[in-house]
């Protein structure tokens, strides 16, 4: 009774023992070591149902065994999981690895892989087949490697195939008749000539079958793939592969570096042309690698050191950065922006315009604390923030601002041409007649203007239905008697604009007295009368009877004179007058009546 126990408690401890080795978990990291504040992704390969597996990350062939042509390491760049690979082909002729004798009669078991061909022409260790006598094979053996039969090649394709070249992960059933207590793999290529020898890479080879394996983190994360970690501390992390009773652990530990800082300092002022110091305030020491970089500076001194100077030959807003590297850990980005003082701009509310004309002048110039001289280069200058100014006459004007801090940074600007002043037109014209007839009331006019290019008359009579012109010398005609003010809108080629007015006269150039006169107070004829004696300046009145006398005189006539002091009959007159026209003398005669 006690031997029977025995044996079945040995059955059992065998069972537990086999069953526990069908699971292999191993954490891939890129690296063991991270420098404080990176991030690191870990993922659990392997599981459970693993009947064989390889990953080569601590640079041993794990249970593989080779014909002494290879390399572990990244010899050809890196993997996808950027840890070490298993490269071939280094010591030349046939290179192949295989496997142990597995047992793989408890299930469907399949073959996992990364691989990568060397490209044909790159020379060294990574040149790669080109032809199907260098192709790789997967095979297998069931009588201890004595025969081997193939599962799948991989033909080269002439060597530059994207899909060879670059690693790509495969999946390969295992065959039926694969499926025994002892079966070998191997990864080989067939030709045992030199000539034929290619180099190529391989990876992550797993042997499994399809059993559930869950993944439990040591962080409480479930999961193959575990999120990317940030340890503040060197921190190790564990997974534990589970399938039913059986399960296997892995760890890793992560290494955590200090990272430099790179921060600094600016030491102030900070003017042009003049040395500008960057002092190092970081946990830097000096095993320490410092590379300083300035923006756009005209010169600069010690940037590999600790503390660094730089010149800047023009204002302006520029940027200096550190970076500070220690072993393999490097300071994250430092970097400042500043500016080179006085920063000189400002704003002008015209540049170009008729005389006299009106600028207005606001300083923007950063730091705001700064002394101002403004030079308008037509005399005048100004020393405020926001001067207006005048300029009186027509011409192009530069521009001078002179900006200083309160630190003595001084900097200056100049337009040699700013501000363009157009003349302002001079409207001036003539008319012909200088007094216009009513008998025929034409006028003529001529534009005496100067700078003019465009014209606009206003004749003052609304009534002709012809009251403005623009024409550069019009004539209208009036429609009536009078005065009249004509106005002339000249405007320049450059748009300024000014106006003149003169008055023109339109008067009677005849007159008439009436020939027969009754002053007997009926209002009608009553009085001597002088038509259009309103258009005349002076008007000198003398009657005479037929005998010649002189029966009256007037000096300056209003059209005021009833002769009833005089008998019926005929009367001569002289008219001496001067009108809009000039001097003259009218003679007639008229007859008085008194019935």
């Amino acid at each position: 009774m006690f031997k029977k126990l025995t044996a079945v408690f040995v059955f059992i401890l065998l069972w537990a023992m086999e069953t526990r080795a069908q699971c292999d978990v191993r954490i891939h990291v890129a690296s063991n070591t991270i420098c404080l504040g990176d991030t690191i992704p870990m993922e659990a390969k392997g599981g459970c149902g693993v009947a064989f597996f390889a990953d080569f990350n601590d640079s041993t062939l794990q249970g593989l065994t080779s014909n002494g042509t290879q390399l572990i390491g990244s010899p050809c760049g890196k993997a996808p999981d950027s840890t070490y690979y298993l490269w071939m082909g280094t010591g030349g002729g046939q290179n192949l690895i295989y496997t142990q004798a597995l047992n793989l009669l408890s299930g469907n078991f399949y073959i996992t892989f990364d691989m990568k061909y060397g490209e044909d022409g790159a020379g060294g260790l990574c040149e790669g087949p080109a032809t199907l006598s260098e192709a790789v094979h997967l095979q297998y053996s069931t009588n201890s490697g004595a025969s081997w039969t193939d599962i799948q090649y991989w033909n080269p394709n002439g060597g530059h195939d994207p899909a060879l070249i670059n690693w790509s992960s495969y999946t390969v059933a295992v065959p039926a008749a694969a499926k025994t207590a002892a079966t070998m793999f191997r990864w080989t290529q067939l030709s045992t000539l030199p000539a034929n020898s290619a180099n190529w890479g391989i990876d992550n080879i797993m042997i499994k079958k399809n059993v559930f394996t869950q993944y439990s983190w040591s962080t409480g994360h479930i999961g193959a793939v575990h999120p990317p970690v940030s340890p503040l501390n060197s921190t190790t992390y564990y997974v534990t592969a589970t399938s039913g009773n059986t399960y296997a652990v892995d760890s890793v530990t992560i290494t955590v570096l200090l990272r430099p800082t790179a921060t600094f300092d600016i030491n102030y002022p900070l003017c042009k042309n003049s040395w500008i110091d960057f002092t190092y305030t970081g946990n830097g020491d000096s095993t320490c690698i410092y590379n300083w970089t300035f923006d756009n500076a005209t010169q600069q001194a010690d940037t590999n050191k600790k503390d660094a100077s730089a010149l800047w030959s023009k204002t302006g807003q520029y940027f200096a950065s550190l970076k500070v590297t220690k072993g393999s850990c490097t300071s994250f980005p430092s970097k400042k922006q500043f500016l080179v003082v006085p920063l000189i701009s400002f704003y002008v509310s015209s540049v170009q315009g008729c005389e006299p004309l009106q600028v207005s002048y606001t300083g923007n110039v950063e730091p705001k604390n700064v002394n101002y001289l403004w030079d308008f280069k037509d005399g005048g200058s100004d020393t405020s923030a926001n001067p207006v100014h005048i300029y009186q006459k027509a011409g192009n004007y530069g521009l001078t601002l002179i900006a200083v801090t309160d630190s003595g940074c001084a900097d200056t600007v100049n337009f040699p041409v700013l501000t363009k002043v157009y003349p302002t037109p001079v409207p001036d014209f003539d008319f012909s007649p200088a007094v216009v007839p009513w008998s025929d009331p034409v006028a003529f006019f001529d534009d005496k203007s100067k700078y003019g290019s465009t014209f606009l008359w206003n004749f003052g009579d609304p009534l002709s239905g012809n009251n403005s012109s623009t024409a550069k010398n019009p004539d209208h005609t009036f429609s009536k008697k009078g005065l009249f003010d004509v106005w002339l809108k000249v405007t320049s080629e450059h748009g300024c604009v000014d106006s003149v007015m003169k008055t023109v006269r339109v008067a009677d150039d005849e007159f008439k007295v009436p020939n027969v006169i009754t002053p007997n107070g009926d209002g009608y004829n009553d009085f001597f009368t002088v038509s259009n004696l309103e258009s005349l300046k002076y008007c000198r009145v003398e009657v005479f009877n037929r005998w010649g006398k002189l029966v009256y005189l007037n000096h300056n006539y209003k059209n005021d004179w009833m002769p009833a002091e005089l008998a019926d009959g005929y009367y001569y007159y002289s008219i001496k007058y001067e009108s809009w026209f000039g001097e003259g003398e009218v003679r007639g005669f008229f007859y008085v009546v008194k019935k």
